[in-house]
């Protein structure tokens, strides 16, 4: 026998009571009974629809949500919970035009406009998610979480101050937000306050110690510091950080951590191919009883080939068997290093002398000190919360002019990327020698490196490239500096033939530049009265 009208009556009353503790079966059979009675309860697949999203069964709910919505399309919280499950599916446009109707139904509701601005934030459409976050503060003052997230954009665009202000309204309603205190430490870090920073990470952890971005931070602060005892054993942390690009790989072999038992090792990259290019140094150093397998990004392949008693594999191709796997920016970690142990003998990466000679003929024409330029690092479009840290390293080939003005240099671009085409319009007084569509990959550059004197690099693959080679190398280092280069050095234990040339402040690349193009035309000096002498970074 079907339920009784007045017993249907009770049912979605009933779903939500036993949803309330807990025992969701029952929920879910109480509301299916109702839809089979009552076919056009949209609350009733709403109900379910939440049911399925806790438990993360995305696609599901979301077609709950939409019958709810197809149903009763006049409630605004229907389509804002669809678009909240379109959020977390990826289908942000969708997302974005399911909070526009949910907003239009329903103009005063803060969570809407909240999550509104968190898919437009994600969309790098940051001045529109902050109208999103200020509408929703409007409407909800002690709205903890939109407070934040305005923090989070003021961070993004680098207005720290009112970044910092925002974060602080939060914590004022919430002082035990973990988040919160995590943002804010990424503030004090780039404002250079790093022991607030790592205070701040401290206390996100201990507020949360399930958390899973504040370790991560905490440890870059402590290497940033030169603590690489406490650094390098939470930089494991990365890999569960909600902002990481890289994941652990789905291996059913064991991680090495250096025990001998492992016959062949895999190691593999992980991030951006600077970071292969400083950390294989560590591959030719494991002990030879084990076979050594590296799987790195294509464009490295070539030149990692020249590590010895190492197989290299390009990544995505099938790998050979092996024992044991180990990320490679896990390798200073597995060998213990600390500040004085750096393994910085160069050269550890070399250029074909074959490449190398074909070069030479064609430079011939560079006369005086050879400087090769690189002003800009790969744009991440995909990665919003990389991409301002990405603005503050990178400059444009214009800022660079003031080193035109030195005499008896030759300039040759290393640039690669859509920023090179700026190579077409140089900025006054500037001659600049271009070859980058004849380097096809890492070796090209090596050897292009190879017939240079120096190289003027922003913090990307290409100095490490030249660092790894032994090269003289001058980075132009943002205010906020990665952790790899330290605080208050201009030199690099990891490169010895490197300097550092950092900003005084944040976006101060002027007295960066005016500094390397005073040191440029001392070095182009040095060099004309010894024409056989090499430059030096020190």
């Amino acid at each position: 026998m079907p339920p009784a009208p007045a017993s249907l009556n009770s049912h979605y009353q009933l779903a939500k009571e036993a949803l309330a503790i807990g025992r969701v079966s029952v929920a879910e059979a109480l509301l299916k009974e109702l839809i089979a009675a009552r076919p056009r309860e949209g609350r009733a697949h709403h109900l379910l629809g939440t049911i399925a999203y806790g438990a993360g069964k995305d696609p599901a709910a979301a077609e709950h949500f939409a019958q709810a919505i197809r149903l009763e399309p006049e409630n605004g919280d229907y389509y804002t919970d669809l678009a909240s499950v379109l959020t977390r599916m990826g289908e942000l446009e969708a997302a974005i035009t399911g909070f526009r109707a949910a907003l239009y139904l329903k103009p005063d509701g803060p969570v809407a406009h909240n999550n509104l601005g968190n898919v437009l934030r994600d969309l790098g459409r940051l001045d529109e998610a902050m109208v999103c976050y200020v509408e929703a503060i409007r409407l909800k003052p002690d709205f903890l979480h939109a407070h934040s997230n305005l923090g989070t954009i003021h961070l993004y665009q680098e207005r720290l101050e009112d970044a910092k202000a925002s974060y602080f309204k939060a914590l004022g309603i919430n002082p035990n937000c973990a988040d919160v205190h995590n943002n804010l430490g990424a503030v004090f870090q780039q404002m250079g306050q790093h022991d607030l920073a790592a205070r701040a990470y401290r206390n996100a952890i201990r507020l949360d110690p399930e958390t899973t971005d504040a370790p991560n931070n905490l440890a870059m602060a402590l290497l940033m510091q030169g603590d690489y005892a406490q650094g390098w054993r939470l930089y494991e942390t990365r890999w569960i950080s909600r902002h990481s690009k890289h994941g652990v790989r789905p291996f059913t072999q064991p991680r090495w951590n250096g025990e001998l038992e492992s016959k062949r090792v895999l190691i593999y990259a992980e991030q951006g191919l600077g970071d292969s290019l400083q950390f294989c140094r560590y591959l030719p150093l494991i002990d030879p009883r084990h076979e050594v397998v590296f799987e790195v990004d294509a464009p490295l392949v070539d030149l990692m080939r020249q590590l010895p008693g190492v197989e290299v594999v390009a990544r995505g191709a099938s790998l050979p068997d092996f024992d044991a796997h180990c990320p490679i920016m896990s390798l200073p970690r597995v060998f213990g290093t600390t500040l004085d142990t750096i393994p910085n003998q160069t050269p550890y990466l070399r250029a074909n002398p074959a490449k190398v000679a074909g070069w030479a003929k064609r430079l011939e024409a560079a006369k005086g000190l050879r400087v090769g330029l690189v002003w800009s690092g790969g744009a991440r479009p995909n990665q919003p919360d990389l991409e301002p840290s990405n603005r503050r390293r990178n400059v444009s080939l214009a800022t660079l002019a003031p080193l035109a003005q030195a005499t008896g240099v030759s300039f040759i671009s290393l640039q690669k990327g859509p920023p090179a085409s700026e190579a077409h319009a140089l900025p006054p007084g500037m001659t600049l020698l271009d070859f980058t569509d004849e380097l096809h990959d890492f070796t090209d550059t090596a050897a292009l490196i190879a017939n240079l004197d120096l190289v003027i690099s922003v913090d990307t693959s290409v100095a490490h490239l030249a660092g790894a080679m032994g090269k003289p190398v001058w980075l132009l280092n943002r205010f906020d500096t990665c952790w790899r280069w330290l605080l208050n050095r201009d030199d690099s234990p990891w490169y010895p033939t490197l300097r550092l040339f950092r900003q005084p402040e944040a976006g101060d690349w002027r007295s960066v530049v005016t500094t390397v193009a005073t040191a440029l035309q001392d070095a182009a000096d040095r060099l004309a009265d010894r024409p056989t002498a090499m430059v030096r970074a020190a």
